[in-house]
């Protein structure tokens, strides 16, 4: 499986920005990231994040992950960073009534922090860059989850 996933599936993310072009197929990408946090207070309460006041999710498409970060953690303000047209597209699909988190419109990679399945198909370089910026960001005492 993992050399399946390293072969192909990763292989694939390099294609997705010319795969997504219609709203249409970007609700249905959008879905399918949105179900597949199935098990994201799991992996929410894997760590003890109460002591931070902000949590970040950069690139949180639907706000399924924050939502569940809203839940465990009801003390801290969290944020969706992601691209216009994603947020726009969330907000009209997949908010819920209860939502408290905010979105905020950016491109990650100008982005002056959770990272959940977003650097895994960018060059080292773009990486690096990023997560360099993403901690000369954070306040003492911050912290990033990869």
């Amino acid at each position: 499986m993992i050399i399946y996933q390293s072969q192909t599936i990763y292989l694939l993310w390099n294609n997705m920005v010319d795969a997504v072009r219609s709203e249409e197929e970007m609700l249905k990408f959008m879905g399918l990231m949105n179900s597949s946090w199935l098990n994201g207070r799991n992996i929410m309460t894997a760590f003890d994040l109460s002591c931070f006041q902000r949590i970040v999710d950069l690139g949180g498409c639907t706000s399924a992950l924050a939502r569940e970060m809203t839940k465990a953690y009801p003390s801290s303000s969290v944020t969706v960073f992601d691209l216009p047209q994603v947020i726009e597209t969330a907000q009209k699909h997949f908010s819920e009534e209860n939502d408290t988190f905010v979105f905020q419109a950016a491109d990650l990679y100008v982005l002056n922090h959770s990272m959940f399945r977003i650097i895994h198909d960018w060059s080292e370089e773009k990486c690096q860059i990023l997560l360099k910026k993403i901690y000369d960001a954070c306040k003492p005492g911050g912290g990033h989850a990869v």
